[in-house]
Order: structure tokens, then C-alpha cells, then sequence
């Protein structure tokens, strides 16, 4: 089978860089269309609150996610320059594994022949774990063209 699209699932933004980062520039080098896919808003990172306590810099929650979106659209350019990014704003830290699911389904849906890649199940945050375990419970079943590689 030819892959077409590799699809990233990111639940947060820099989760794309800093798990998946390598893969991503990999995939554009390789001349396969990139797909981000970043799940949840972001918006209830603890960053935020330390940022204002120890940079003095003090955003409220949409401004953060405006600003996190613009840090993460820059680092997918330099990785992939041209790469698709989709934004699903799921709630930060409350993403479900049904509503998980949902979303890569619907990229499956979009991008057919694609590889998909996302957060480990095994990890310790829950939007993580629900990303990683749709994902799997999905390739279990069948219903993922192949497993990424």
C-alpha cells in the first residue's frame, strides 16, 4: 500500500514538536503531504499561570491560545514548511477516548491511505492517554489502514 498523508494528532500545541517532531520533518523530506492535527484548545495549561508569576507575563486564557497557536503554526513551518493544520478545539485536559475517536476518524475519513501518529497510550496526561488509546483501539480493530511506522 502507498501511503499518502502522514497525519500527526497533537493534543496540546508543542506536542507536535517535541514527540513528533523528527517524524514530521522526515515525512516532508521524504516529499509525503504533512497533516497536523492539533486536538484541544491548549488553553488550560499550567504554563500560563507561571508565566504571569514568574515573567510577569500575564495573558488571559484566549490570548494564550492565540499565542501558543501562532508558536506551534511557526515550528510546523520550519519542520514542514506548507504542512496542513487543522484545529479541532477539544477541551484541554477533559479530551475523552469516545471524543478522541471521533477526531481520528475523521481524519481516517480525510485522508484515507494516510499513516497516523499521536501520544503514547502509556503516558501520564490525560489528553495523551486518550489520544493514544483511540489510536490504538482504532488500529486493533481494523479500522486504520496500516499501523504507523
Amino acid at each position: 500500500m502507498t501511503f499518502g498523508a502522514a497525519v500527526f494528532f497533537a493534543p496540546h500545541q508543542d506536542d507536535e514538536t517535541l514527540t513528533m517532531g523528527a517524524d514530521i520533518r522526515h515525512h516532508f523530506v521524504a516529499g509525503r503531504q504533512v497533516v497536523v492535527v492539533l486536538v484541544t484548545n491548549g488553553g488550560a495549561s499550567a504554563a500560563r499561570a507561571s508565566m504571569c508569576a514568574s515573567k510577569g507575563i500575564c495573558l488571559t486564557a484566549p490570548e494564550f491560545v492565540i499565542a501558543r497557536d501562532a508558536e506551534q503554526f511557526a515550528a510546523i513551518q520550519h519542520l514542514a514548511p506548507g504542512a496542513q493544520i487543522f484545529y479541532e478545539n477539544q477541551p484541554d485536559g477533559a479530551l475523552t477516548v469516545a471524543a478522541a475517536t471521533a477526531v481520528i476518524q475523521k481524519y481516517i475519513g480525510l485522508f484515507p491511505n494516510g499513516s497516523y501518529k499521536t501520544q503514547s497510550w502509556l503516558d501520564v496526561h490525560p489528553d495523551h492517554i486518550a489520544l493514544g488509546t483511540a489510536l490504538r483501539n482504532l488500529t486493533n480493530a481494523g479500522l486504520v489502514p496500516i499501523p504507523f511506522s
